[in-house]
């Protein structure tokens, strides 16, 4: 009708393009004020506190605009350059073929359907991951636990740090290891004892005889390292350890080899916890004894 009132084809181009953008902006100003009101509650699953100001970053703005203008135009494209191609007279005489038309209108409900399935779909499996990870039992207490990393710079220095830090009323309990929970852990292999020996090779960390108290780690049996500073053929392992090596009841007391003639008692059992990251499966893991200032000297075993 407007071609046939003397539109010209660019103020029709022009036309859908506009309404286009209008609608788009309009969508995602409702977005954004929805998504406004739900922060509070986003914080409240996520366990992480946000603001406004995370909301409206600079490049969070930048982004937004750049999808607005892309769906916007590439949403008003077709009737834009399609639509405003037909001759009137054509049209008039119901001469126009909408086969091709229909299929691309299918095409587009079928993808636009797609689109919302995934992200109804991802939306579901975020919230599952998230409440998964905040209940999740990581069985040791990370909360008021301070991590300093490079310990080795203290030396022979250790032992009097140690003494300086723990004496302050706050601070309840210091140690050290090799590697804390979530950072990189070696693993070595050890095997039980007996022809039919079970050869397993678990995540491997020295501690002193205070780093599993720090970790406020929950022993199942036995004890850690407290009172045995001088015998270094002792270990505490997990209970996935003692699982693998196909042991049933009592594991303390357990003997464990290491090459020909390392041989090491196990002392203690604790309970299993998150290692390395929460996308991996338990792993079994053993302590072995090291004096405080060996660990952050460095040279604590092989």
């Amino acid at each position: 009708l407007r071609k046939v009132m003397g539109s010209v084809k660019g103020g029709i181009i022009r036309q859908f393009l506009t309404e286009s953008l209008l609608t788009t902006i309009i969508a995602t100003v409702i977005g954004v004020i929805i998504a406004v009101l739900v922060l509070p509650f986003f914080s409240y699953v996520t366990n992480v506190q946000y603001d406004l100001t995370d909301l409206f970053q600079f490049q969070n703005l930048i982004w937004v605009v750049l999808i607005v203008a892309f769906v916007g135009l590439m949403a008003g494209s077709y009737p834009a350059f399609h639509l405003s191609s037909f001759t009137p007279i054509v049209a008039l005489k119901g001469e126009l073929k909408g086969g091709n038309k229909s299929v691309l209108r299918l095409s587009l409900i079928v993808f636009q359907f797609a689109v919302s399935s995934f992200l109804i779909a991802a939306t579901v499996i975020v919230y599952q991951q998230i409440t998964h990870l905040n209940g999740r039992q990581l069985g040791l207490d990370s909360d008021q636990i301070l991590v300093v990393k490079g310990a080795n710079r203290l030396g022979t220095s250790y032992d009097v740090f140690r003494d300086r830090i723990t004496n302050q009323s706050n601070i309840a309990e210091a140690g050290v290891l090799t590697s804390y929970p979530s950072g990189w852990i070696p693993d070595w292999t050890y095997s039980s004892v007996g022809e039919d020996a079970t050869r397993l090779s678990p995540d491997h960390i020295f501690t002193d005889e205070y780093g599993l108290q720090a970790l406020s780690l929950q022993f199942v049996e036995g004890k850690a390292f407290a009172g045995l500073t001088t015998d270094t053929s002792t270990v505490v392992v997990n209970e996935t350890f003692c699982h693998l090596m196909g042991w049933k009841g009592d594991c303390q007391g357990k003997l464990v080899l290491r090459g020909a003639d390392e041989h090491y008692r196990i002392i203690g059992v604790v309970k299993d916890f998150v290692l390395r990251n929460g996308k991996t499966d338990i792993r079994p893991v053993l302590f072995r004894y090291g004096a405080g200032t060996d660990i952050a000297s460095g040279d604590y075993g092989n």
